[in-house]
């Protein structure tokens, strides 16, 4: 089991959690999350709330496993101490760098 010290960082677990995203859902999935919603302790607010009209139901479309829910990001890592806030704004960054991007 990984300790506090030894668990995958934030950034990198939602690079997992888009990597995902970018191959199950939608092409141009980042536009239909709104990062002034955002919130990941909210079921609907949430990315896949966002996307699937519920967290749950994101969760099933993909086929994401209880486990993976924490290691892409949806979830906060209890045992760490981790807050719902970081991920709301490591996701919020993420997404508002990805509209920002010049488009090549």
């Amino acid at each position: 089991m990984a300790t506090a010290t030894t668990a995958v960082p934030v950034p990198e677990r939602i690079a997992g959690g888009v990597a995902l995203l970018d191959r199950e859902a939608k092409s141009d999935w980042r536009k239909h999350i709104n990062p002034k919603l955002l919130a990941l302790e909210g079921f609907d607010e949430c990315p896949l709330g966002q996307l699937y009209g519920s967290f749950r139901n994101g969760v099933l479309a993909l086929g994401i496993k209880r486990r993976g829910i924490t290691e892409l990001g949806f979830n906060r890592r209890v045992y760490a101490n981790e807050s719902y806030e970081e991920l709301t704004m490591t996701w919020r960054s993420y997404l508002e760098a990805c509209t920002q991007a010049p488009a090549n």
